[in-house]
């Protein structure tokens, strides 16, 4: 056969590759809003009770601008105490919304905090249409820390809680330039790398073979690299006291990553919290007595008594 049509079939094979990954992309990275339901049944025995608190207290829609222009939105839901000096800031995982994290915004109001629940970028009711697993959204974590700052005082304490994509997110922002406002990071199943997920969950798993192809749309479309995300070297530079929490037989996220990320970082605290459970980012289901137990002590030992 002559040179060009080998050419012709390696080209050919090439292109049916990359359409074939395009179309995974969309699948899992072009989320766009195809998510505004959330994933928390919140009628559940569970969730019931902080749901009907969350419906029942005001809450206020915040929005901003990212960097890129980028629309972002955030429920806003101020403190009892008049003079609190901090906000808890959560962020959710891949595909979930604000709202998820109802349960967690209770905790926090307990505890005197104002509470921003940002919807990431592409899901809920924040603009764009992808996601980038933390790459983007660790420059929106940080406009909304500048954002409570501004409407706050320079004075305002911060806690970050992030749960899955979210907590990574919050370890890759502190990991730069990050205002020594935020005392603390609560981070509920963290991933080290995105490609690790993904060979792990992607489901068929034939869907595997296009993890090269879709790290090359994310850097022909959106300029960044999926699959370089390290969230252990991150980590490594964070120097601001943090707790994970890690159910042990996560199969998502395994549970050693979050020990190895705790072992390499220089932070003054650092601890991961153990929970007996397989299912990933459901710990605070599983032990949430002792989860609250120890966030409290955390609270009490990182921020200033309220005035």
């Amino acid at each position: 056969m002559p040179w060009w049509f080998h050419l012709l079939i390696a080209l050919s094979a090439i292109g049916l590759y990359l359409f074939l990954s395009h179309l995974v992309f969309r699948r899992f990275i072009r989320v766009g809003n195809r998510n505004n339901g959330g994933l928390v049944d919140q009628e559940s025995p569970f969730f019931k009770a902080s749901w009907a608190w969350y419906r029942s207290v005001p809450r206020e829609t915040v929005k901003i601008r990212a960097y890129d222009g980028t629309r972002l939105a955030a429920t806003f839901i101020t403190s009892a105490d008049a003079n609190s000096g901090r906000t808890a800031i959560l962020c959710h995982g891949y595909r979930s919304v604000d709202s998820d994290l109802a349960i967690l915004a209770k905790l926090y109001s307990d505890h005197g905090f104002k509470v921003l629940l940002p919807d990431a970028r592409a899901h809920g009711l924040s603009g764009g249409a992808f996601t980038s697993f933390g790459h983007y959204e660790k420059f929106d974590l940080k406009k909304w820390i500048d954002h409570v700052l501004r409407t706050h005082g320079a004075d305002e304490e911060i806690l970050l809680h992030g749960v899955s994509m979210g907590a990574s997110t919050a370890f890759l922002a502190a990991a730069g330039d990050i205002p020594k406002n935020v005392k603390l990071i609560v981070a509920d199943s963290p991933f080290a790398s995105v490609w690790g997920v993904f060979v792990r969950s992607v489901r068929p798993r034939l869907l595997a073979i296009f993890l090269p192809g879709i790290e090359f749309w994310c850097r022909y479309l959106y300029r960044f690299f999926l699959f370089s995300i390290d969230v252990p070297k991150a980590v490594a530079r964070v120097r601001i006291p943090f707790l994970i929490i890690h159910s042990v037989g996560d199969r998502v996220t395994p549970y050693a990553a979050s020990e190895r990320m705790a072992a390499v970082s220089q932070a003054p605290s650092r601890e991961v919290y153990t929970v007996h459970s397989d299912v990933h980012a459901e710990g605070y289901k599983t032990d949430k007595a002792g989860i609250d137990m120890k966030i409290a002590e955390l609270v009490r030992t990182w921020f200033q008594r309220k005035k």
